[in-house]
């Protein structure tokens, strides 16, 4: 008598749990994730088979990019003069007038890592009346930075204008090179100014 009890006790629990568990909603959002690929291993458990999809592709966004069906951590570049960002693209610093024959006081950038993966920083090139020191470090770890100089030395009177490009790690947000635009205006020396009388 206890063992039918039970029984029947148990199936009016199954009962009602059934319907809940039949309507929970699940979603695998983005394609799937297959089988296959290659072998994975980090002390003291190795993963094959399964690692790698290449149907899933590659997407990324903010500090992670998601590789064959993955998230992994990325870097993240961003640079800033003082307080002010340097959008990739987009951003532009002034360096005011300088005159012929001389240059500018060097300016210091700030290259950060906003991400969570190692940022490396391979090269700084500018063109044009700009020159630039490398970073101080080639590699950036997550949520640090580095610095750079720039320099502005006109070689003809007017506006000059040139783009700072930098090579960096930060392939996953689309910013390898980073890019900003540099400005400046040459002016002519003003000579002294002599007036000889005679009689």
């Amino acid at each position: 008598m206890r063992r039918v009890l039970c029984v029947l006790i148990s199936l009016a629990l199954l009962g009602l749990l059934l319907p809940r568990l039949s309507s929970a909603a699940y979603d695998l959002s983005w394609q799937t994730v297959d089988g296959g690929g290659s072998q994975s291993t980090s002390s003291p458990y190795t993963l094959t088979g399964a690692v790698g999809q290449p149907d899933a592709g590659a997407m990324s966004g903010g500090n992670y990019a998601l590789h064959g069906g993955f998230w992994v951590m990325a870097a993240h570049i961003n640079v800033k003069q003082g307080a002010t960002t340097l959008p990739d693209g987009t951003g532009t610093y002034d360096f005011g007038s300088v005159t012929l024959g001389s240059s500018s006081a060097a300016i210091t950038f700030t290259i950060e890592n906003t991400g969570l993966a190692l940022l490396g920083v391979s090269s700084i090139q500018p063109d044009g009346d700009f020159s630039v020191t490398q970073a101080a470090s080639a590699t950036v770890a997550p949520q640090n930075s580095t610095t750079f100089t720039a320099t502005f030395t006109p070689t003809a009177t007017g506006t000059r204008t040139a783009t700072i490009s930098i090579t960096n790690s930060d392939n996953a947000n689309d910013r390898n090179p980073y890019t900003f635009t540099v400005t400046g205006t040459g002016v002519a020396s003003s000579g002294n100014s002599y007036l000889l009388w005679t009689k």
